[in-house]
């Protein structure tokens, strides 16, 4: 299972590594979102990343991992009734481009065995990325948002890492 706290720090690298990203949070179900996107500013990129949820496979008991399911969400505020057909377009573009970038960095840090990146804790969390298992859908109108979400699985070995 991974640890909530280093998955706070994995998402919080990522925007600092994407300063188009407004706004970064971890929470526990989308419920959360209505008073933070509510308060947001018209144009501002939010990235919220769901505590993942973690089942557990194993042969025996001294052979078990634990696969993580996790979602990120990348949305950008706007206002739905005033956008044309191709601004909406336009934003689409623009909010793919960051969260293909994300991606790419993920996979990056997947296999990157070279660096410590801040004592290995992002770099190592994303070795148990399970590259082919990655998803990507648009996000229409997420409380006057428009975006990408991502799910993913970690997998991970014990049962806290």
């Amino acid at each position: 299972m991974v640890s909530v706290i280093k998955y706070k720090s994995f998402w919080e690298y990522i925007a600092r590594a994407f300063p188009a990203i407004t706004k970064t949070l971890i929470i526990h179900e989308e419920s959360d979102l209505p008073g933070i996107v509510r308060d947001m500013d018209n144009g501002a990129t939010l990235l919220f990343a769901i505590i993942p949820s973690t089942d557990m496979e194993a042969t025996s008991v001294d052979d078990f991992e634990e696969i993580d399911s996790c979602f990120a969400c990348l949305i950008k505020k706007s206002d739905p009734g005033n956008l044309s057909a191709d601004e909406f377009l336009i934003e689409m573009a623009g909010t793919q481009y960051l969260m293909s970038a994300i991606k790419d960095k993920m996979i990056a840090l997947a296999g990157d065995n070279d660096h410590d990146i801040d004592g290995g804790q992002y770099s190592h969390l994303m070795h148990r990325l399970i590259i082919n298992g990655m998803h990507t859908d648009p996000e229409y109108n997420l409380l006057g948002c428009n975006g990408w979400s991502l799910s993913f699985k970690l997998k991970t070995t014990g049962t806290i890492q």
